[in-house]
């Protein structure tokens, strides 16, 4: 068998490890797969600790061998999914009896991603079925919900936006399950890219709407462009957008960030409310006018009404570019207050300022300063025990959300 470097064989005995047949095989496929070039980890899911196997004949060069216990298969899968998450070890094959293949199919396809290459292989065995395909989502779900939490939900909100008509807040990295280092604990975006399942985001998510109170089944999310489409709910979604608006009660919208500026608005006189994420793409492409516009166009806003507050992003400090790129020249444009020359070592960078910048433009709109709050928009590059940054950790990296509702 050819196997990439470095790969993994999750192997599922659980329930069976006093069948000395389907350990006898188990034992003969694996010498199979022991003679290659490159490290491979292999993980026995075992209901036992006292396992009549012998791993340490199986151990060789390029053969790691450990047992994960636990009560449930699922359980002992995700456990040694972490430990390989922690090689970073995406090629993966899980070996079981031929009775358990389509669980493990469905197990499979639900916990990796595209950024992982996956196969089932099987072993003949006489043993009754012992798990039903259809219970593989089910059990993994559960398990989600039982895993305890790394750190505590904690949702930043603004006294600016009346509590009483509205639901929102910003999230900070903290209170979900991911264990990818730099994708944990609460990443609440899923990408193909990434090695973060849509379940366990799913779970994520759940634990943020559990403590913000809102439906985690009527949330929206922003599918960036790093453009100004802006989707209305309700309407023909676009494939890609970054921002939303709605006049739904209980309809929860929202623009994930990981640098990027998320930003709210909500308009108490009409009772509308909207999502934005302005990256410097977004902010230089005027991805809050255009959400203002969508406001004022789609439901009767009055710029005048219209509250906005942003979130979590990089700081002018944080935040550069080389004086020859040509986003210098159009944030100068829009005004000289926005960027700062500065020489270092490497010659002139040229520092821009997401808040300043989106804060100019929205007042150009006619949105009243004192409408516009910024005391949340912390700088992430600069806080990693509260925030994720593409800018400090480079990919992978993990999404926050700046969220709202009207109640």
């Amino acid at each position: 068998m050819e196997v990439a470097a470095p790969s993994a064989v999750i192997v599922d005995i659980h329930g069976v490890e006093d069948n000395v047949d389907v350990l006898k095989q188990t034992v003969n496929h694996l010498l199979v797969m022991e003679n290659v070039s490159s490290p491979l980890y292999v993980y026995f899911l075992t209901s036992t600790e006292t396992l009549d196997v012998p791993i340490n004949g199986l151990t060789g060069a390029s053969m790691t061998t450990s047992m994960v216990v636990g009560e449930g298969r699922v359980d002992c899968f995700y456990d040694a999914k972490r430990k390989l998450d922690n090689v970073e070890v995406v090629n993966v094959c899980v070996l079981c009896c031929e009775p358990c293949e389509e669980y493990w199919k469905s197990v499979c396809g639900a916990i990796f991603t595209p950024v992982h290459t996956w196969r089932i292989e099987t072993t003949t065995c006489d043993v009754t079925v012992l798990v039903d395909a259809k219970s593989a989502l089910p059990d993994l779900r559960k398990m989600l919900e039982t895993l305890p939490s790394i750190g505590d939900v904690n949702v930043l909100k603004t006294t600016l936006i009346p509590s009483d008509t509205f639901n929102h807040g910003y999230s900070t990295r903290c209170g979900g399950i991911t264990s990818i280092p730099s994708l944990a604990s609460l990443n609440l975006l899923y990408t193909p890219r990434k090695r973060d399942s849509r379940l366990t985001v799913a779970e994520n998510l759940r634990r943020l709407a559990r403590t913000a109170r809102f439906d985690p089944d009527q949330f929206h999310v922003t599918r960036t462009n790093h453009a100004n489409k802006v989707w209305v709910v309700g309407k023909e979604q676009s494939e890609k957008y970054d921002a939303i608006v709605t006049d739904k009660p209980g309809v929860t919208v929202a623009a994930a960030g990981a640098d990027c500026t998320p930003l709210l608005f909500v308009d108490p006189v009409k009772r509308v409310c909207g999502a934005a994420h302005a990256g410097y793409l977004g902010t230089l492409k005027r991805v809050v006018v255009e959400t203002v516009n969508a406001l004022v166009e789609e439901f009767g806003s009055n710029v005048k009404d219209i509250l906005v507050t942003m979130g979590p992003t990089l700081c002018s400090n944080c935040f550069s570019f080389d004086r020859t790129d040509p986003a210098v020249e159009e944030f100068l444009a829009i005004d000289q207050t926005t960027v700062d020359f500065r020489v270092n070592g490497e010659g002139t960078r040229v520092h821009a300022g997401l808040v300043t910048t989106n804060t100019l433009l929205l007042e150009r709109m006619g949105i009243k300063p004192n409408n516009i709050d910024t005391s949340r928009a912390t700088c992430t590059a600069c806080d990693p025990d509260r925030f994720f940054s593409f800018q400090r950790d480079r990919f992978p990296f993990g999404n926050q959300v700046g969220f709202v509702s009207i109640r």
